[in-house]
């Protein structure tokens, strides 16, 4: 993926105020192997009709024509789609940049469909005893697989690390680790917006916790370590939810998709309000008349560093720019 070319395009669409979904969120699935302490997803897996793989393809069809640069792929386990391949290659002939967020289980059989992503997320929440706590027994092992095999494919990882109760006082732990693989990390707080109807209370940190945990990130953002969030990106998720962002960036260049092909403006408004707009209709039409939320906050870390860029602040530019 072309960073500069991808900056200019945000800043185009900030000063002539032109609604294109560069930048796009699409859950393939809520089905998942695993069911982790602070996802609700899996719950709601036998209640959603998934799009399928002809349904998917015209959408990427019609995405690639409106100039989306990036398709941010998750659900549940994104793996447990058997089309999954079918719709990297299709994303990789339209040159779309692919990311997908998985916990890893299903990388070795997945393995020869990968090769036409540009990214795995890989979720990491700490130690193998904290990981598999959170997650499942034995997913710390499989997560090390999944880096190793990566390795071996020339497959470009992230971690994904969602800070709570439990893994915040690894820090160093989770520096090392992703030190040890050259892999940076993004982290995320555990919030109940994104936690669905998952009671989540026992893993969010309170504020002073959040304060004192996001300094110690902001010092390893500072010294060097590699860290995905850019530094105004961290120093807000460290005063929420006493800061507010300048202005929000969904529905303008950012677009939702549900696994049943509903389009929403913002991942946060998914399943919150009614959508009359699917995939499976005139895209462009569509994403131009989604209702443009007037949200000064955001917990979603991707969708808040677009935020700021768009919003052209200097710092999440640069960091856009430069990290990987």
């Amino acid at each position: 993926m072309n960073k500069l070319k991808t900056g200019l395009r945000f800043i185009k669409a900030k000063l002539t105020g032109k609604r294109i979904p560069l930048f796009v969120g699409w859950d393939l699935t809520s089905r998942c192997n695993f069911n982790c302490a602070y996802c609700g997803v899996p719950q709601h897996s036998n209640a959603v009709q998934e799009l399928n793989t002809a349904d998917v393809l015209d959408g990427i069809n019609q995405l690639a024509e409106l100039g989306t640069m990036r398709i941010h792929f998750g659900g549940g386990e994104v793996l447990l789609r058997e089309d999954i391949g079918v719709i990297l290659k299709a994303c990789q002939d339209k040159a779309i940049y692919t990311a997908l967020l998985t916990n890893g289980m299903l990388v070795p059989k997945r393995r020869a469909d990968l090769k036409a992503a540009g990214m795995l997320n890989i979720s990491f929440d700490g130690p193998e005893h904290i990981h598999d706590k959170l997650r499942q027994q034995g997913s710390y092992a499989a997560l090390i697989t999944a880096l190793d095999l990566a390795r071996e494919e020339n497959i470009k990882v992230t971690l994904n690390v969602s800070l709570s109760q439990f893994n915040s006082e690894y820090l160093e732990f989770i520096f090392d680790f992703a030190q040890s693989y050259c892999l940076p990390i993004r982290f995320q707080l555990i919030n109940k917006f994104l936690a669905g109807d998952k009671d989540v209370s026992g893993l969010v940190l309170d504020k002073k916790q959040q304060y004192v945990v996001l300094n110690r990130i902001l010092s390893a953002k500072c010294a060097g370590k590699s860290i995905l969030n850019s530094l105004p990106a961290l120093k807000y998720l460290r005063d929420y939810p006493e800061v507010k962002i300048p202005g929000c960036c969904a529905g303008k260049i950012y677009l939702r998709i549900s696994e049943n092909g509903e389009l929403y403006p913002c991942s946060m408004l998914k399943g919150r309000i009614m959508s009359d707009a699917y995939v499976r209709s005139d895209i462009k039409t569509l994403f131009q008349s989604l209702p443009l939320t007037k949200c000064a906050e955001c917990l979603c870390t991707p969708t808040l560093d677009a935020c700021l860029i768009y919003n052209l602040n200097f710092a999440a530019l640069l960091n856009g720019l430069f990290m990987a």
